[in-house]
């Protein structure tokens, strides 16, 4: 199984051309909204602390995303290289959560283009690989400027915590979180935005994937 980092699914040489932090911060607001409607309250809760290593590094990673675009953001980094290393590694982080969710599902390419579109934005997705060697299983290793302290000094992975995650060892419970806080945004914020038949096919597909995932987790609960 390969492990991935940023330079698997974010452009570089795109990125670095154009380098513009405001679609960067559009896509985190997706990320903040999933947190705090469907994250937050169960990560205080014991079922998180039932979780694989795998499903809990996920959440956790989503938390340091949320946290990224309240508390940190690049005002905070005064040093212009780590903020850019800082985005670029924002850039894959996100795109390797909502891939974990494509992929176990098996949405089709056509499906993940307009999932991309509507919870990264419109310009994020331009600056990132679209592989089919990302549709296999992978482990993503979270980036050490995320946990060893050098920029960022809060400690968002707690010491000794697993610092990456296996897609297919996520567990259905944690992608469930992540598919209603997809789907609710969706409903509140994105519909009224992105109206062609195709987003809509691909939020039925999310929505059937959200399904399974709750059956499966009924069954094994």
């Amino acid at each position: 199984m390969r492990t991935f980092d940023k330079r698997n699914f974010v452009d570089l040489e795109s990125f670095l051309q154009c380098y513009v932090i405001a679609p960067i911060e559009e896509s985190l607001d997706t990320f903040l909204r999933i947190y705090e409607n469907t994250i937050c309250d169960y990560m205080r809760s014991r079922n998180f602390q039932n979780l694989n290593d795998s499903s809990k590094t996920f959440l956790r990673a989503i938390r340091f995303l949320r946290h990224y675009k309240c508390h940190i953001r690049h005002k905070h980094i005064s040093d212009r290289n780590n903020r850019r290393v800082l985005y670029e590694e924002i850039l894959g982080l996100m795109a390797s959560i909502l891939q974990v969710i494509m992929n176990v599902h098996q949405l089709s390419a056509y499906d993940k283009r307009f999932l991309r579109e509507m919870y990264l934005g419109t310009i994020t997705p331009g600056f990132l690989i679209e592989s089919q060697s990302l549709d296999k299983d992978f482990v993503y290793k979270l980036p050490q400027e995320f946990t060893n302290g050098t920029i960022i000094k809060e400690d968002f992975f707690p010491q000794g915590s697993k610092e990456d995650f296996t897609s297919s060892e996520v567990q259905n419970e944690a992608r469930q979180l992540v598919i209603d806080g997809l789907l609710e945004l969706y409903e509140g914020n994105l519909k009224a935005k992105f109206k062609t038949a195709s987003h809509e096919a691909a939020v039925k597909k999310l929505q059937g994937a959200g399904a399974q995932a709750s059956s499966q987790s009924s069954n094994y609960g």
